[in-house]
């Protein structure tokens, strides 16, 4: 789910031997020097360097694992750079495919490690694969924490998305940019130009009455609301017009959406949600929880009634991996908007704050939706 991560961690370290039990092939070291005969840590770190040149990738990797299990080894960063700047080599050169089986495989034991992930990025960039690409920043991004990576991150991806989106669209693979826009907007609710994009891309495919839906939400945006303004002006050329208007005081294509208002914290929003007609809760929106997740004190406290589905769900938690019971709610109401017989997930959420659960996208797939960041609110209109 979007808000948890699982992060494994290195093998316990003990007593070992000086030298790593690792099995090389003559043909694998040819003049290096046998592993009996390696003496020290600079030695190692050598034998490592010559196997990464190379491009003697499992055998670097496996060197690399006992190396990181020998609590006598002290040149461990040393080695964890030698293979990060073996991978920028091999990107540089051209060479993609080794320089992700080596990334690949370091990010089996450090699927944290940010500057791997930008490399990998960065091979799959270079050699065309910009969905790929886009798929592995949002990815890092949800890892990154220093605002010089996430900055870099999010400019890379703006940079990645319009390559791949002209692409699509000089091939005529309107389909493709649909579904390409429609990822995005579910990964960035609150990034207003890749909702122009999804509208561009219903006007391409002739469906102009969802188009109109989207442009509608974005009237209200600083950023983009003029754009959307004139892109609503032409696509009412292209929509059936009724034969008698009675009234032309208002312009219904010309109405915003209404917005239920969010509450800002840090980088995520919440809202005010009423299970079954009670009170509210306040939720925060995920757009990547899959199910919507109340707390076992809120359903308590605010005597929230659901029907137990006798379903179980394992969870991915900062605390590892995690049972919960799966509810059904009679309805589920925000705004305006209700969704009826949805599943909840019971689940204790560490540091949630002021959060009594999650928004999730259960809820949230039976609408089109855009979080409007200027004006703190979430617009929702049917699908």
């Amino acid at each position: 789910m979007g808000w948890f991560f699982h992060e494994k961690q290195s093998l316990p370290t003990g007593d070992k031997t000086r030298a790593p039990s690792i099995v090389l092939g003559q043909n694998d070291v040819e003049s290096v020097s046998p592993v009996e005969m390696v003496h020290d840590d600079n030695d190692l770190l050598q034998l490592l360097n010559i196997l990464l040149m190379r491009e003697k990738i499992e055998a670097a990797m496996t060197l690399y694992e006992s190396l990181q299990q020998d609590s006598n080894f002290t040149k461990l960063d040393e080695a964890t750079k030698a293979i990060l700047v073996t991978a920028g080599k091999l990107i540089s050169q051209q060479n993609y495919n080794q320089a992700k089986k080596l990334l690949n495989l370091y990010l089996l034991d450090f699927n944290r490690d940010v500057n791997a992930r930008l490399l990998l990025v960065e091979a799959d960039y270079r050699s065309a694969n910009y969905l790929l690409a886009i798929d592995s920043l949002y990815l890092v991004k949800g890892h990154a924490y220093r605002a010089e990576d996430i900055n870099k991150i999010i400019k890379k991806t703006r940079l990645i998305v319009n390559k791949q989106a002209d692409i699509f669209k000089r091939n005529e693979q309107y389909t493709d940019l649909l579904a390409l826009y429609e990822k995005l907007t579910q990964q960035e609710a609150d990034y207003a130009p890749y909702f122009i994009g999804l509208a561009e891309a219903q006007i391409l495919l002739g469906n102009f009455n969802a188009a109109k839906n989207y442009l509608q939400m974005l009237l209200g945006d600083v950023d983009v609301g003029h754009k959307a303004s004139v892109m609503l002006a032409e696509l009412q050329k292209k929509l059936p017009q009724p034969e008698v208007v009675e009234d032309a005081a208002e312009e219904e294509d010309a109405e915003i959406t209404p917005g239920v208002a969010l509450f800002k914290r840090g980088n995520s929003y919440l809202l005010d949600a009423y299970p079954n007609g009670n009170e509210a809760i306040r939720l925060l929106i995920d757009t990547g929880a899959s199910i919507t997740v109340l707390t076992p004190e809120t359903l308590k406290k605010h005597n929230v009634k659901f029907k137990d589905t006798g379903e179980v769900r394992f969870f991915s938690t900062a605390n590892g991996v995690v049972e919960a019971p799966i509810y059904t709610l009679d309805y589920l109401t925000i705004g305006e908007w209700r969704v009826d017989d949805i599943n909840i997930a019971m689940l204790d959420m560490q540091n949630n704050g002021s959060s009594e659960g999650l928004l999730g996208m259960n809820f949230l797939q039976h609408f089109q939706f855009f979080i409007d960041q200027k004006n703190q609110l979430l617009h929702l209109s049917l699908r």
